[in-house]
This record gives structure tokens, sequence and C-alpha cells, in this order.
């Protein structure tokens, strides 16, 4: 897998990093890479020169000589530790957990900065960092060579596939076809210069999408996914070998499951029309007529399928076009699937949906692109966490998925989305739910604790708050027990009149209070033996009256106070607490009866919504 991409010489003096230095390396390659900044940021013309160029040399921690790796590292700490005896303003800590790309990328981008800053330097300290700037750059060219190759490998010889935002499910000839009037055009008198004219007219028109692309950026044809020679594809594979056939009834039985909840979907080819016609249940119809959505989400999920046993780079133009945001999160899904888990994703996006949706995953980077100098296409790249507020500003997100859904599910904060959201699945799960989906069927809105006074729930003429009846009519609302304040329960006394049946206020403290004993334990250990202070039994919790980050610094013995430092008692790191709950949940079993009663109130105001 790819860790890190040098760029240095793809488009020399045209991206930059957040200090004004020339971009060597794009870190932190993930499975899943993002690419995010508004028109003309240089995003897409990065990823054509990641596909295009001979010189982005691929970084990979699979590289053999792990002793030298070793060696040269332990070479750099020392000097390293030699400039800092020298100078107060180098400061670096090594930290074990890093990648040996991650630590030789961006000690590179340290010593930039440092020299930048220093442009002349006293001896020893200048002897050091010459050390240091050689012993990076030998082993960073070390680390270009993919599986002990003495070549360097670029990313065009890896043949990854370039999916374009120009792609289509259907020939062009479809509406016009030229070869109609094959005895027409033969009868007219041309020189052969003018036939051969003709003829590659005629072929070029098959490939209308592909051959604008390859003229354009000068991408080889070989390494473009259109969609236009779709029907030959699935023709040639259905009248040829027996593992072409395979292949086409195992894509139908995927798109079918993961689209149409198992009905079938049937392609074929109408040779005399030259198109292909798909059969849905009993319904058959030409493909092209299809959604534009659906036949988006063909076009690129084809070749991601073909190739699901194989190593494969693809780099996907804007895959959100057309796509309802329901679908958008259905693709980041699929793109994550344990059958997929050879390839790697670049993409680029506008869709704050589809960063929403990137949100529950840790294996996916995200990269900012700005452009700092327009006259000379100049142009800076942030490599972003999903939780970086400024990228969301970038993209003007608001809670838009709320304007599509059936109906919100309303939550105090991030942590409740998070276990509320997975206590859902599981129970879809046991009951062999599969027609509800997230942002289609039903979205949550975190409504941030006290901030529920700037939202109205019943038609106001107040500009002081938002009118949530304007968003959707069909909501439920999940608080906390946690506050008995009067000024909260005034609150939640008028949002039982508002909502009525649609309110439900824990029977816990908080939502943590509802994570079940044995999913704690697994949380809070990892795994291990569980350790600890006190016995106790799950209803010592589950009730209104324990903070549950307190409860857990008495009762287990860990390295770490897991109650926030303001003295609440309440859980600290909530966001990263929940995540790590619900990788420990595994079935309906693991949780507590109030979760359980919580999901059948929600999943029954979901069904209501949807009928």
């Amino acid at each position: 897998m790819i860790d890190a991409i040098q760029v240095a010489g793809i488009n020399e003096n045209t991206y930059f990093d957040i200090n004004e230095i020339p971009l060597k390396y794009l870190q932190n390659i993930n499975k899943i890479n993002i690419f995010v900044g508004e028109n003309n940021s240089g995003k897409s013309r990065m990823m054509r020169s990641l596909v295009s160029s001979n010189m982005a040399y691929i970084l990979s921690n699979d590289f053999g000589r792990k002793e030298q790796i070793k060696n040269c590292r332990s070479n750099i700490l020392y000097n390293i530790k030699r400039v800092m005896e020298y100078r107060e303003d180098f400061v670096y800590e090594d930290k074990k957990e890093k990648s040996d790309c991650l630590f030789f990328c961006e000690m590179q981008k340290k010593l930039e900065i440092f020299k930048k800053d220093n442009p002349t330097l006293e001896y020893p300290v200048n002897n050091y960092i010459r050390n240091i700037d050689s012993q990076i750059n030998d082993m960073l060219s070390e680390l270009c060579k993919w599986n002990n190759s003495f070549d360097p490998i670029t990313i065009n010889r890896r043949s990854p596939i370039y999916i374009p935002i120009l792609r289509g499910i259907e020939n062009f000839n479809i509406y016009f076809d030229i070869s109609k009037n094959r005895e027409v055009l033969n009868s007219i008198s041309m020189n052969n210069k003018q036939r051969i004219a003709l003829e590659e007219y005629k072929t070029n028109a098959n490939y209308i999408y592909q051959n604008k692309i390859q003229k354009a950026y000068g991408i080889n044809s070989e390494l473009i996914f259109t969609a236009e020679n779709l029907y030959n594809e699935i023709t040639n594979k259905l009248l040829g070998e027996e593992t072409g056939r395979k292949f086409i009834t195992e894509f139908q039985n995927f798109i079918s499951k993961e689209f149409y909840n198992g009905k079938e979907f049937t392609l074929i080819p109408q040779k005399q029309k030259g198109y292909l016609n798909v059969k849905i249940g009993k319904q058959e119809k030409p493909l092209h007529n299809l959604g534009d959505g659906i036949k988006q989400l063909i076009t690129i999920l084809y070749k991601i399928f073909e190739y699901k046993d194989d190593e494969k780079i693809f780099f996907i133009e804007e895959p959100e076009l057309n796509l309802h945001p329901g679908f958008q999160r259905k693709l980041i899904e699929i793109l994550q699937m344990d059958i997929f888990d050879k390839h790697q994703y670049f993409i680029t996006t506008h869709s704050n949906h589809f960063i929403d949706s990137c949100f529950d995953y840790d294996n996916i980077s995200i990269y900012k692109f700005t452009n700092i100098e327009e006259s000379n296409s100049k142009f800076r790249i942030e490599n972003s966490s999903p939780n970086d507020i400024s990228l969301l500003q970038e993209l003007g997100v608001n809670n838009s998925s709320v304007f599509m859904a059936n109906c919100t599910i309303w939550v105090e904060g991030i942590s409740d989305k998070i276990l509320i959201k997975k206590y859902i699945e599981e129970y879809f799960k046991k009951n062999n739910i599969t027609k509800y989906r997230e942002d289609i069927n039903y979205t949550f809105v975190e409504y941030g604790g006290n901030n529920i006074t700037h939202w109205d729930f019943e038609p106001t003429d107040s500009i002081e708050t938002i009118n949530s009846s304007g968003i959707t009519n069909k909501s439920f609302i999940i608080c906390d027990n946690d506050n008995d304040a009067e000024g909260k329960n005034k609150r939640k006394q008028n949002l039982k009149q508002i909502f009525k049946e649609n309110y439900y206020e824990l029977t816990v403290r908080e939502i943590e209070n509802t994570i079940s004993k044995q999913v704690l334990g697994r949380t809070l250990f990892n795994g291990q033996e569980i350790k600890y202070k006190k016995e106790f039994e799950q209803k010592d919790y589950t009730n209104k009256e324990v903070y549950m980050g307190r409860f857990i610094d008495e009762h287990y013995e860990l390295k770490r106070k897991y109650s926030s430092k303001n003295g609440s008692g309440t859980i600290s790191k909530k966001l990263e607490f929940s995540k790590n709950i619900v990788k420990n949940i595994e079935s309906y079993n693991d949780l507590t009866k109030q979760a359980q009663n919580l999901c059948e109130k929600v999943v029954e105001f979901i069904e209501k919504s949807n009928k």
C-alpha cells in the first residue's frame, strides 16, 4: 500500500505546504484520500498529475530493508540530539508510533522550515544539519523502491484507474450512429486519405469522453474509464470464457444486494440496438434510462468490483454528481468493504455529505487545496483531519441532509449520535431490517444541549430562533436526564408538549450510562484481563444519579482518568470514548435494557415516518 507520494517533480513551484515551502511529499496516504477545495484550487490538477506524471514516485512502508531504515533513523535522531544541544529553537520529540515514511517526510519538512528561518548556521550545527539532510534524502529515495525493486515505481506504472467527471453509461452512437447509413457513406466518392479519416472518426465517436480526457490532460487512454465501452465489455464477458460470465453474475448480485434489497438485477445486451437493458425485479428497461444516480454508481463500481482481488489505485473525480446524500454515504460504506481491502482511492469532491460520511472511519485522509496566487497557479495543500472545522466552513457546511431525509432524530451531541446509530444498526441486524438507510429514511441532528433554545418546533415569526418545521415536520427528540435545574425542567416540559409521543427522556443520566458492563470492560482494557478496584453490578450505574467518568475511575484500575478535568464527573474526550465503545459492540445482546428500549422507540418512529 502507498504511504506517501513524492510530488516535487510533477508540478515544480506549483504546490506548497502550510509554511509556503514547495511541497515535496504528499503524506499520510490512507485507504481513502479526499481532495477538497473551491473551484480552481488545484485539486483535480493534482489528481491528473498523479495519474499521468512519470515523476510521482510511490513511498511505502513495505520496503524490505528494515535494518537499513532502523540504522538511518537512529543516525538522524543522534544528529538531531546534537543540534538541540546547540539550538534551543530546534525542538523535536521522536514518537515511536510514527511510520518510517511519516518520520522521514516530517523531519524533512522540519528541516526546510528551520533552514528557511536560519539562512546562516554556525559550526557545528550546519554540519549536523547537512548530515541529517543527506541521510533523509538517501532514505526517501530508498523508500521509493517498491517491493525491493531497484527501480523506483511511479503511480502510473501501477496501472491505476482514472474515472473522470465526463463519464457516461452509454455510447454516444446510441443517439447518433453514423454506421446506420454505411451504404450511403460508402457510395460517396472519397480518396483513400478521406476514407481513412472517416473510419478514424467513426472509431473515435465510440469513445468521445475518453478521447477528450486523453487529449486534454495527456493521460494514457488505457487508464481512463468512462463506461462508454460498458456494452462491449459486458457483452464480450457474457459470450466469452466462464470467468467472464461468473464475474457478471457476481457483479449483478452485488448491485442487487447493495441497492435493490435482493431483487433480481440483470444486465442484458441488446445486440440489434447496441446498448444494455437492465431487469430489476420484473421490470426491464434500457440501462441509460435509469436514474442518473444509479447509473453513476454502476459506472464507478463496475471497475472497482472488477479489480476486487487486485491491489489497485482508483482516482475518482466528484463521485457525488447526481447522487442523493444517502447514496453518497452508501458509496463510502462500499469502498470500506473487506472485499476491497486491497484498494486505495483518491477522490475530489465539493460535497459536505461526502465529508460527513468520512467521519465514521479512521482510514480516511482529507487534503484541503487553496489557490494562493491565481495569476501564477500556486496552490497550498493542508492535510486535514476529519474534525477540522475550518475545512467544513470552507465547504459551507450546514446540516443539509435534514432536507433530504424522511424524518430527523434530534440528539444532544456527537457521542449520542455515534452510540444511538450503532444501537439502531444492531437492532436492524437482529430483526433482518434492510430497507432503511441513513440520510434517506432518517438522519440525525445534533442540537448541542442548551442550544435547543435556538430552535422553534412550532411555526413562529421570531427572528431569533430557527424554525425547525421549515426543515422537517417529522422529528423525534432524545434528552439526557442529567439536570433537574428549574430552567431545564421547564424547557423539557415544553418539548414534551410539542413532541408528544416523539419525546424521549433517558431513564439514565447520559447516553454513556446505557453502555453494558461487558462492552465497557472490553473497551477500557482492549480485550485484556479486566482489573477492578471495586466489584459492581450493571444496575449500579444505569440510573440518573451516576456520573460515568467518575464511576469508571472509582471502579477500574486504569492508567488514565476518564472523568472530566472540570470536576463534573462526566466522561472526558467523549468523541474518542464513544468511537471505541461502538467497536466493541458485537451484537444486539451487548445492549443494556435501557439501550434496547431506546432503540425500539426510535425504530418505531422511523417505521411510522416512512410508511
